[in-house]
């Protein structure tokens, strides 16, 4: 199994100028705009989930609230994702982990 997180805090704490350890500390309802989050990094950041795994995120789905906690990041992802095998499961610091089967 392979932890989405692994690749998805990177991407957001490089984006955001946030310190990656306080990022994986927070709860993943923590609202992103508190750390920077604002209309032009969502959208640099939704480039990079997509060029990441690969997705082409619905026009629909470009915006700010799609993306303003890891818990919706986690969502939107999950939306998108091909593999049917996609799910949340408690990690060992008992917050919920998104993973995926590794191929």
């Amino acid at each position: 199994m392979i932890c989405l997180l692994d690749d998805i805090y990177p991407i957001i704490s490089d984006t955001l100028d946030a310190d990656a350890a306080t990022l994986r500390s927070l709860p993943f309802d923590y609202p992103l705009t508190n750390l920077g989050l604002n209309s032009l990094t969502s959208v640099q950041i939704i480039i990079k989930l997509e060029e990441k795994f690969a997705l082409s995120i619905e026009e629909s789905d470009l915006n700010i609230e799609n993306i303003s906690t890891i818990e919706k990041v986690l969502l939107l992802l999950g939306k998108y994702m091909k593999n049917s095998s996609d799910y949340l499961e408690e990690g060992e610091n008992g917050n919920k982990e998104f993973f995926v089967s590794a191929q």
